[in-house]
C-alpha cells in the first residue's frame, strides 16, 4: 500500500510503498499496538506509518541534532502565536495574520 505522510522535521510530504493491509491499518487506527496490528514490517516503517519520519531525517534530526530547517522554524513559531481552528492547515487557517506579520505595512 502506497503511504503517504508529511515529515514533521522538513514539511516535506514523503510516499513510501509498504506491504501492509488497509484491514491492518484499522486495526492500528482503533487502539492496536502498531506491531501486533503490522508485526511483519520494520520498525522503521511503523515510524513512518506513525509519524511520517523516515530514517534519513531521523538520523539527520534526531541522532545528528541538525537544525530544523528555517522554514519549519518560521511555521512553527507562527502556529505557536496564532489560534488555529480544529482539523484544517495553519496557511488555510490563518493566511491573512500571517501575510500582515511577514509583511508589515510600513507608513
Amino acid at each position: 500500500m502506497l503511504i503517504k505522510k508529511r515529515d514533521p522535521f522538513t514539511g516535506k510530504l514523503n510516499t513510501l510503498e509498504i506491504s501492509v493491509t488497509q484491514k491492518q491499518i484499522d486495526l492500528w487506527q482503533s487502539g492496536t499496538f502498531i506491531q501486533d496490528a503490522m508485526p511483519t514490517i520494520t520498525p522503521s516503517e511503523r515510524e513512518f506509518i506513525m509519524t511520517g519520519i523516515w530514517d534519513d531525517s531521523w538520523d539527520s534530526y534526531v541522532l545528528e541534532g541538525k537544525p530544523l530547517p528555517i522554514e519549519n522554524k518560521i511555521e512553527s513559531f507562527i502556529a505557536s502565536i496564532l489560534p488555529k481552528k480544529p482539523n484544517t492547515n495553519l496557511n488555510e487557517t490563518c493566511s491573512d495574520k500571517i501575510d500582515e506579520i511577514l509583511n508589515p505595512k510600513r507608513d
